[in-house]
C-alpha cells in the first residue's frame, strides 16, 4: 500500500500527452518470516517453528514517465507509465534503500 502526493507535469496538449511523475510519501511494508528447525532426520520440531509477521511503514520516493492518449476511443483516454519506487530504511546500520519498479496500462474518461 502507498499514500503518496504525486505532481502530474503535462509538458503539451496535443494527441499524445507525455507525463512526468515526481512523488514522495508513506509506504506500508508487510514482512513475514516462517522458521522452521529439522530434526537430523527431516522432521520439523513443533517448538521451534517461528512465525513472525510485522508491519511497518517506511518513507519513500517515486520518480516515473509515461504518455497519455487523450480521446483515443472517443471519450476514452489511454495510458501508459513507469515508475520507480525508493523505500527508505534507517537503521542502527545507517541507512538501507530497498528498490522497485511499477508499469501501468491505464484507460479513463475525459
Amino acid at each position: 500500500m502507498r499514500a503518496a502526493a504525486v505532481a502530474r507535469v503535462q509538458l503539451a496538449r496535443s494527441s499524445i500527452r507525455p507525463v512526468g511523475i515526481i512523488g514522495f510519501g508513506a509506504y506500508m511494508v508487510r514482512t513475514r518470516d516462517d522458521i522452521e528447525a529439522f530434526d537430523p532426520n527431516g522432521v520439523s520440531i513443533p517448538m521451534y517453528r517461528f512465525l513472525q509477521i510485522r508491519t511497518t511503514i517506511r518513507p519513500g520516493a517515486t520518480v516515473g514517465l509515461g504518455v497519455e492518449l487523450p480521446n483515443a476511443l472517443g471519450r476514452l483516454t489511454m495510458g501508459a507509465e513507469a515508475r520507480w519506487h525508493g523505500l527508505f530504511d534507517v537503521g542502527p546500520g545507517g541507512v538501507a534503500m530497498g528498490n522497485f519498479a511499477t508499469f501501468t496500462i491505464s484507460v479513463g474518461f475525459d
